[in-house]
């Protein structure tokens, strides 16, 4: 059932996905929290992501195409833009959420009067067998020292309060890759409330395919988020 004013908006930017597409929406439609809408936008796949994305009849979903592909930074700047909840929840392509992550991170979030909340996460990889645990760090000293050495929050684990991520200007346009890192590098700099929840509520897919896999434009990308990191 549709929901005209929901809390939530969970945002999925879509690109050739059609892999593991299928298992990231269904973990979304499973979620026992239901005051959300599930906006996924495609960046002009070629392959079959539209099509699998309209065979889903939930009037929750609401898929916008956009006309030229542009990348995911603009993508996910589209999307926050157009969401209607205070919260966004973000969620990759090929990651899975746990049926009680919005039940458990919307609690959360508005008993402590956060900006920015992610949890742990489990790696998975291409057959959705576990091969570890990312465990971030969740003291508010660690989680800032953390931003120099490396990324302290995993995106799909996500949700964020739709007004301060519009406040310090969304995602860069100058990151392929690391464009999360450097929003919550923002977010610090500009003294918004970044917390993580101490529970497993994703799964983060590592497959060949994926974007971080382009070494060279992820290397020049983490050193100048490490210098801006330090010099913050």
């Amino acid at each position: 059932m549709e929901i005209s004013n929901p809390l939530v908006t969970v945002l999925m930017p879509v690109y050739n996905g059609e892999k593991y597409l299928s298992q990231a929406i269904e973990s979304i439609l499973r979620q026992t929290y239901a005051e959300y809408e599930f906006l996924i936008i495609d960046d002009c796949s070629n392959d079959k992501s539209v099509s699998i994305v309209k065979y889903y009849n939930d009037e929750r979903i609401k898929l916008i195409i956009n006309e030229k592909n542009i990348g995911q930074s603009r993508t996910l700047n589209i999307g926050i833009k157009l969401a209607k909840g205070k919260y966004i929840a973000r969620i990759d392509q090929d990651d899975i959420a746990f049926p009680n992550r919005l039940k458990y991170q919307m609690k959360y979030i508005e008993l402590n009067n956060s900006s920015i909340l992610g949890t742990w996460s489990e790696r998975i990889n291409e057959k959705s067998t576990v091969t570890g645990y990312i465990q971030h760090p969740t003291n508010d000293e660690l989680i800032i020292n953390s931003m120099a050495i490396n990324c302290p929050l995993s995106h799909s684990s996500i949700l964020m309060k739709k007004k301060d991520i519009v406040r310090i200007g969304m995602y860069s346009k100058n990151f392929l890759i690391a464009m999360d890192w450097d929003l919550w590098i923002r977010a610090a700099k500009n003294k918004l409330k970044i917390n993580i929840m101490p529970e497993y509520l994703v799964k983060i897919r590592f497959h060949e395919n994926q974007t971080t896999k382009n070494q060279d434009v992820l290397y020049n990308e983490t050193l100048i988020l490490m210098k801006h990191a330090r010099e913050e």
